[in-house]
């Protein structure tokens, strides 16, 4: 069964990491719509829960919890 486990982290791997991609594709295409506070403030709201998402399939991914 660990072929099965193999793809399946793959597959979730890549269903994470694009649905990150296209957060951060429509919500800085979406920018002139965004609250202007700040350039930062912005880039820190959208790219934080994506990064923290590939931090998440980075510790699935290497076991270690």
């Amino acid at each position: 069964m660990d072929g099965l486990r193999d793809v399946s982290m793959v597959l979730a791997a890549i269903l994470v990491a694009g649905g990150c991609v296209a957060v951060v594709w429509l919500e800085f295409g979406s920018a002139a719509e965004r609250r202007l506070v700040s350039r930062v403030r912005d880039s820190i709201e959208v790219l934080l829960p994506p990064a923290l998402a590939l931090v998440l399939v980075w510790i699935v991914w290497f076991d270690r919890i």
